[in-house]
């Protein structure tokens, strides 16, 4: 139970009591509810503020405790501020005054209504009353001077009419709600008010479900806590209309909620609505405002960065960051800080459901032309962080769906850092990409997923590229878009490449058939670049060389200098399997060079340990230590887990070489769970075969075998290359020896 301060304890002002009749005593306070559940801590600061107006240390008060409440529609300001004004109710006994502002049209309820009925209560004939509302507030604190009384203004919507109603008086007290976040009168104590967490939320549907009821369906309720999100209106209609049906399961209410076109319908109950009190926070709003809302429902329930609301309100940033703000006072989009500094913003889900809703009436025209500067914005967007971090437009191609560039022109102080802000925009991203795909707008979708492989590459982020493309790859299909299937084939041929090399040679094979039928030479250098390194991985070194030199030839044509140095590099590859490491290190300083040259970060540092592997394998291990190191530096400093998995990887096994088998574990340990991480069978199925390695050296024979059986598995299932069957038939040999000398 709620442990409040009694009135009884609380010492009384110095104050002579106001001369009133008890008629004269306005009890004005609408009921409590007896559920009343959480806020205590908010309870406790309101009650210490209100206790302030009864007076100081030396008796006498000196101002008037204000106190605003605010939150976005149903979270409970209105409950709270009464729970706390019947609580607090002796400590006022000259009267408690109630006004709820904009209550339906009633003119009662404007300012100037309320002040008339204020005034009346207090005792004032009606026809001394001025017509006035300046004079009609100067009559009012007149009337409460040296009077105790408590005055609770509910849903006040500016700062203007809420202080025609304050008191000038010291003794008397205010409570005002709003749905807007006010500033607050100078000197007033302004409380957001938060949503209800699970324990309160909980307790909330026992009292009014039942708690044997909500007890046989535990995992039900939990379900019903999330979808009505915490917000206590919203628990109150779903558990009040449960505790009428008692045929009902909570099950059935989660399914009936469950269905985001039904969710607000369901979350009505006898004039009670969600709907309903959404629209008013939205008839309120500048047109701006209301279409900026709207479009946003179009969104997924995900934080986003300001710059959103540029092209879905089709303004330049700072005047569209004006109006996301304007949703932000309305409590109708949800901000905060990250640590950085860094501002995002998020719709709850029945905001959200409410703006697509209301979207749904507008022109389809209109809708579809939010969606393509939305997603053509996406598009500028993420070419550009692929051209920061490649150096160019390179080993890309690209469509004819148009972008759209914010305002500045300029991304450069958004993408400082592309691959990070990359990062902290994937979800973003990837809903961008699905909306675009549920859209059938083809060019942008392909586009977009194709040139965030920039990102899905770089991190454990497997999941993200096939969903994407998938979604992208049935759109191109459907709409005939030969371009855009091919380069999706492709990108999916390259996630397939660390998993599966049957299902990445199918890939690309179709890819290479479509950019063949297209006549596009840049598209068949990408696609046989790719092949070349399926069949490097098989073993096929021969047919690889080939690959690899076509593609360069047609790289070099097309203008492409990390085209250029993904084929030497991969020529490079095939000439340190074969073991002609002299050959190997002049492609592959070509390979780096070439990248340096045209800023091609990833693909320098790509050269940059094959040369250091080419130094390990040809025994130079101090040498390829430091050259390894200085790559672990890099792809971490990138986010770059697959290139930060293999430096660790060769770290390892260098340390092996070394002797240092400390190290080798360590550096293995880290190398194996960035693999989990990337999903990179080729990666895990080498760091498990060194582990086993290393675990041969140490001595435990049963660990060595169990890490090869391992890694015999994993490679199986991407495909068997030959160069590591070999290793693995090399290692299975040294355990049988160490089985049979004991």
């Amino acid at each position: 139970a709620l442990d409040l301060p009694s009135p009884a304890q609380v010492t009384a002002p110095a104050l002579l009591p106001a001369q009133v009749t008890p008629a004269l005593r306005p009890a004005q306070l609408p009921g409590g509810i007896p559920d009343f559940v959480g806020r205590q801590d908010l309870v406790r600061l309101m009650l210490g503020e209100l206790e302030s107006a009864t007076g100081t240390a030396d008796g006498q008060p000196r101002h008037v405790p204000t106190i605003l409440l605010t939150g976005r529609d149903g979270i409970g300001k209105t409950t709270l501020a009464l729970r706390v004004a019947h609580a607090a109710r002796d400590w006022f006994p000259d009267g408690q005054l109630f006004g709820r502002l904009r209550a339906g049209g009633d003119p009662a309820s404007i300012p100037a209504g309320i002040l008339e009925r204020f005034l009346r209560s207090l005792g004032v004939p009606p026809g001394a009353i001025p017509d006035s509302i300046a004079e009609r507030s100067a009559m009012f604190r007149s009337s409460v001077a040296d009077r105790r009384v408590l005055i609770v203004l509910d849903d006040v919507m500016s700062v203007d009419e809420g202080e025609l109603l304050l008191p000038g008086s010291p003794g008397c007290a205010v409570i005002m709600t709003s749905r807007v976040r006010l500033p607050g009168p100078p000197g007033s104590t302004r409380i957001e008010v938060g949503l209800l967490d699970d324990p309160a939320a909980t307790e909330l549907l026992h009292q009014i479900i039942g708690r044997e009821r909500t007890a046989a369906e535990p995992e039900a309720l939990r379900e019903l806590v999330r979808l009505c999100e915490g917000l206590p209106l919203a628990l109150r209609i779903a558990g009040s209309k449960l505790a009428t049906r008692g045929h009902w399961r909570i099950g059935r209410m989660i399914e009936r909620l469950a269905d985001e076109r039904r969710r607000l319908d369901e979350l009505y109950l006898d004039g009670a609505s969600i709907r309903a009190t959404l629209e008013i926070s939205y008839e309120s709003l500048p047109a701006v405002a209301q279409r900026l809302l709207e479009r946003m429902g179009l969104l997924d329930d995900l934080d986003y960065p300001a710059w959103v609301s540029a092209p879905l309100a089709e303004l330049p940033v700072p005047e569209a960051e004006d109006v996301l703000e304007e949703l932000v006072a309305a409590g109708l989009v949800e901000a905060w800080a990250l640590a950085d500094g860094t501002v995002r913003f998020r719709l709850h889900d029945m905001v959200r459901l409410f703006g697509r809703e209301t979207l749904a009436g507008r022109e389809t025209a209109e809708r579809l032309a939010a969606v393509r500067r939305y997603t053509g914005c996406w598009l500028w967007l993420v070419s550009e962080a692929h051209r920061l971090y490649h150096g160019g437009d390179f080993y890309v191609v690209h469509g004819r769906g148009p972008e759209w560039p914010l305002s500045e022109g300029d991304p450069g102080a958004l993408l400082a850092d592309p691959i990070r802000w990359l990062h902290q925009e994937r979800h973003a991203l990837v809903d961008a990409i699905l909306l675009a795909a549920r859209t059938r707008l083809d060019e942008i979708c392909w586009d977009i997923a194709v040139t965030s492989v920039t990102l899905f590459e770089l991190g454990p982020y497997s999941e993200d590229w096939l969903q994407t493309h998938e979604a992208a790859l049935a759109v191109t299909t459907q709409e005939g878009n030969d371009q855009g299937t091919a380069a999706l084939l492709y990108s999916l041929g390259l996630r397939a490449m660390g998993q599966d090399l049957g299902r990445c040679r199918d890939y690309l094979h179709r890819a290479l058939a479509l950019w063949e039928r297209l006549a596009d030479p840049y598209g068949r250098a990408l696609a046989l670049a790719g092949l070349a390194g399926t069949e490097r991985l098989a073993g096929h070194l021969a047919v690889a060389a080939i690959g690899y030199r076509q593609a360069l030839k047609f790289f070099r044509q097309a203008g492409d200098p990390a085209g250029e140095a993904s084929a030497l590099r991969g020529l490079g590859q095939v000439e340190m399997d074969q073991g002609r490491y002299d050959a190997a290190r002049d492609l592959l300083e070509q390979s780096a060079t070439v990248a340096t040259a045209a800023g091609a970060r990833r693909d320098a540092t790509q050269s940059a340990y094959y040369l250091a592997e080419l130094y390990r394998r040809h025994g130079d291990l101090a040498e390829a230590d430091g050259r390894m190191r200085q790559v672990a530096r890099e792809t971490r400093l990138a986010g770059d887990v697959v290139g930060e998995g293999y430096s660790l990887l060769g770290q390892g096994a260098i340390h092996v070489r070394q002797g240092d088998l400390v190290k080798a574990d360590r550096d293995l340990r880290a190398a194996k769970t960035l693999a989990d991480q990337s999903g990179d069978a080729l990666l895990t199925g080498q760091v498990l075969l060194s582990g086993a390695e290393l675990d041969l050296l140490r001595g435990p024979v049963s660990a060595a075998r169990a890490g090869l059986a391992s890694a015999n598995t994993v490679f199986a299932s991407f495909g068997a290359p030959e160069y590591w069957n070999t290793r693995c038939l090399e290692l299975e040999s040294l355990i049988q020896q160490r089985e049979r000398n004991g």
